[in-house]
């Protein structure tokens, strides 16, 4: 399935490029939207261990969004919002759900949940992305990530 509306608009100041797309809650159109954004990173050079980290943190907000935020309901979209830079990335993820507090996650590192079904995307975003910021409602995500020194 295609995303219902998407863009990629350069824009004329410093040489940033930003898009969005609006998807049904599904996850095969949620690749669509990686594959694009992770298209316009190579064109920027990121590395490969940038690119990686980029790519799962997507897929695990995304997924998140589709999942526990619209609760699969296929009435109900995902909002995505990119920025790119040859320094930084930043992607905005909201879902149409209740929202949560990140607060009140459990660690699933501890001892008496690490056999726990689930739980590890949001600590695999904290730790992929420099900066992980949620709307007051808990149903937007701002991830941000700045390009890593050159790979030798």
């Amino acid at each position: 399935m295609t995303p219902s509306h998407l863009s990629n608009t350069p824009s004329d100041s410093m040489k940033m490029k930003s898009g969005s797309a609006v998807i049904p809650s599904d996850e095969a159109a949620a690749l669509d939207v990686q594959d694009q954004i992770i298209e316009l990173l190579e064109s920027f050079s990121f590395s490969n261990r940038d690119l990686f980290s980029i790519r799962l943190a997507l897929a695990e907000a995304i997924t998140n969004a589709i999942r526990h935020g619209n609760r699969m309901d296929p009435s109900k979209t995902v909002t995505i919002e990119w920025a790119v830079s040859p320094r930084q990335i930043s992607v905005t993820i909201t879902d149409e759900g209740a929202g949560f507090d990140p607060e009140t996650l459990v660690d699933p590192t501890e001892e008496e949940n690490l056999d726990r079904p689930g739980g590890r995307g949001v600590l695999l975003i904290q730790n992929f992305m420099d900066e992980v910021i949620y709307n007051d409602r808990g149903n937007s995500l701002q991830i941000i990530k700045q390009m890593s020194a050159s790979e030798s």
